[in-house]
């Protein structure tokens, strides 16, 4: 076996105030109550909230949008996206030709966004607000620079971030509050955009400068985007079963400039590539559960503060806290993260709680183990460090490794765990399923409720499908009590369907990274990819090039999921 959307201020304007009552009054359902100006300053305060842990003040998401669209070549208008997403046709050779911006919610109520279009060979058009067209649409002539900004109370508060997907030199670097973004005069044009808007930093809302706050939102199956949570809130859902599909976060730094980065570890796509400042992480609306997540700091703000995260996980709950990059979900057992908690904290500085074990695969309890067979017959197993001990007994209807029962016996005599296997379909000695298992039965006999049983199931075995194997696994179960584990590849688990061996088997699966030499592992290397009709292997094969103290010589290294008793219970009749 080898083989934006918050205002970080206080408002609390006479005008803005005014501005409320006079929406409100006038709108069905939402009527305020005879002491008008009261309720006002109550609907501030409860839409404007202070936090005082960041020293800053922001308001409900959901009252503060924005939306764009873009006028493609050959396409017309596309469908308006939210803040942050993408409008147009990155790199498809298609030009945007115009443009329609947009504030949304109480945005329309405390400022305009405005923006003109650089247009080929007409150069800087007037600017354009409230959803209009920037750009020349009727003529068809390409978009090449695009300029951004924002007027009136909202401009105090919030920034306008954007960026051009340009001809031949890809996405830009992000600008703002009225900038350039794209190219002028070089005959470039701009094939996308993203617009959002961001906070102003806590120096800019006129608080103190050192004030540091962290936001994310979460997409939420069925649900979409949630709003914007801060500093330790739960953005997601706790007890309701659905999954998170995608994440966003941003910072507001003061002087310590910077970037938060996230990663997120999605069902069946495994690591995404990085994501940083609004940028979406996930596959939201794709149906796909995120599993794990990474975060952390970049530039100044990294050497002064610590960002620590954690996941509430399907069957787990809340986990503890990983920090500054770590891995904090699961990664390999298909379980969903259903909520998010995020917190930056002062290098020096306390956790924000315990940080034990941020992932399941830390949570759960493993085991550490080796498989052997004839060729392994110098080793002796009970000086060698190993919870459990997997022994190769026999191969077709003809093969049984001489050394077996000595490894068997010494196995357990060192208070080892002990497991036996089969190797399928033996070159020279091959015969049928049930032939198969009745010669494995006869030469473990003596070990039956002593040992976990195994089918190899690899090399000439594997063009016979999961039926010869399920014919193996079943006499096996007939004649002792016992259900046999599958052992194989993870490749092979995706190729067939296991579904049928699945409901009654579990699975050792076998996957190397290389072939270099390494130690025990307690989070092997996987790839993306799921285990087929298994939601996660029991136990895990990581490596053929393992060394140990106690053996000389290259021994195959595994990974039980589970503790003493679990093993046991592999061994048992059922």
């Amino acid at each position: 076996m080898a083989a934006s959307r918050n205002l970080a201020t206080r408002i609390f304007i006479p005008a803005l105030v005014v501005v409320l009552l006079a929406i409100f009054a006038g709108t069905p359902g939402r009527a305020l109550a005879t002491d008008g100006a009261a309720d006002a300053q109550r609907y501030v305060a409860a839409a404007f909230q202070t936090t005082t842990q960041a020293a800053q003040t922001r308001t409900n998401a959901s009252l503060v949008g924005l939306r764009y669209s873009a006028y493609v070549q050959g396409r017309g208008w596309q469908g308006y996206v939210r803040s942050g997403r993408v409008a147009g046709a990155a790199g498809q050779g298609f030009s945007v030709e115009g443009v329609r911006i947009q504030l949304t919610g109480m945005g329309t109520n405390v400022g305009q966004v405005k923006y003109k279009a650089y247009v080929q060979g007409l150069g800087w058009r007037k600017s354009a607000s409230g959803g209009k067209v920037a750009g020349a649409t009727a003529s068809h002539q390409q978009v090449e620079g695009l300029k951004i900004w924002l007027t009136g109370d909202i401009a105090q508060h919030f920034d306008i971030i954007y960026r051009a997907y340009v001809e031949g030199a890809g996405w830009q670097k992000w600008t703002k509050n009225g900038a350039k973004s794209g190219t002028v005069g070089k005959g470039l044009r701009i094939e996308a955009i993203q617009v959002k808007l961001s906070p102003k930093t806590a120096e800019a809302a006129g608080k103190s400068a050192n004030a540091k706050s962290v936001r994310y939102e979460a997409y939420v199956q069925k649900r979409g985007w949630q709003p914007w949570k801060g500093d330790g809130q739960t953005a997601g859902t706790v007890g309701k079963a659905l999954r998170v599909e995608g994440l966003s976060m941003a910072l507001s730094t003061g002087r310590s400039a910077g970037s938060i980065v996230y990663q997120t570890h999605v069902q069946d796509v495994g690591w995404q590539a990085k994501a940083r400042n609004g940028a979406i992480a996930g596959m939201p609306g794709k149906a796909k559960r995120v599993e794990a997540v990474r975060i952390k700091l970049a530039g100044k703000i990294s050497k002064r503060y610590d960002v620590y995260y954690r996941t509430h996980v399907a069957n787990y709950g809340w986990l503890d806290w990983a920090k500054n990059g770590a891995d904090a979900g699961s990664t390999g057992f298909a379980l969903r993260v259903e909520a998010l908690q995020v917190v930056l904290v002062k290098k020096g500085s306390a956790a924000p709680g315990a940080t034990d074990c941020p992932t399941v695969n830390a949570l759960r309890p493993t085991l550490d183990g080796i498989d052997i067979s004839s060729w392994q017959s110098d080793i002796n197993v009970g000086s060698v460090p190993a919870d459990f001990v997997i022994v190769k007994a026999t191969g077709g209807i003809g093969y049984t490794n001489p050394y077996f029962r000595s490894q068997a016996d010494a196995t357990l005599s060192s208070n080892k765990l002990l497991g036996l296997y089969h190797y399928a379909r033996e070159r020279g000695c091959s015969g049928s399923a049930v032939a198969e298992a009745d010669y494995f039965c006869k030469a473990v006999a003596g070990y039956v409720g002593k040992a976990a049983l195994v089918l190899d199931w690899e090399a000439d075995a594997l063009n016979l499908g999961p039926v010869w194997a399920k014919k193996f696994l079943d006499r096996v179960h007939e004649r002792t009590g016992v259900r046999p584990l599958l052992y194989t590849s993870k490749s092979v688990t995706r190729y067939y369907d296991w579904t049928s061996v699945a409901a009654n088997h579990k699975l050792w699966v076998a996957q190397y990274p290389n072939y270099d030499a390494t130690g025990y592992q307690k989070e092997p290397w996987t790839d993306a990819y799921g285990y087929g009709a298994w939601s996660a292997p029991t136990i895990f094969q990581y490596t053929s090039s393992g060394r140990l103290p106690g053996y000389a010589s290259n021994l195959d290294l595994n990974l039980f999921y589970g503790n003493r008793t679990d093993w046991r219970k592999l061994a048992q009749a059922s």
